[in-house]
């Protein structure tokens, strides 16, 4: 079982062993955010907080379906 103050989650799930998965340049990988959230158990002597959120416009439904040459033309103060 996971200690206080340590432990390992494969102790606890049966898990399968890590992969790492590899392609050449220009090889895209769609991931999901969400993916690595997941429940556990805090094992810190701090109490931990999380705050998820979505970025949102006050007019997002009027450029939903527009697909810009700039992904952050929408986003001047992420611009760079």
């Amino acid at each position: 079982m996971l200690k206080p103050r340590g432990g390992n989650v494969r102790d606890v799930f049966d898990m399968p062993d890590p992969l790492e998965t590899t392609g050449p340049p220009g090889t895209v990988c769609f991931w999901h955010r969400s993916l690595a959230h997941s429940a556990s158990k805090n094992c810190l002597g701090t109490i931990r907080l999380c705050m998820i959120t979505r970025l949102s416009r006050k007019d997002q439904d009027d450029i939903l379906f527009e697909w810009p040459d700039d992904p952050w033309a929408y986003w001047p103060a992420l611009k760079s």
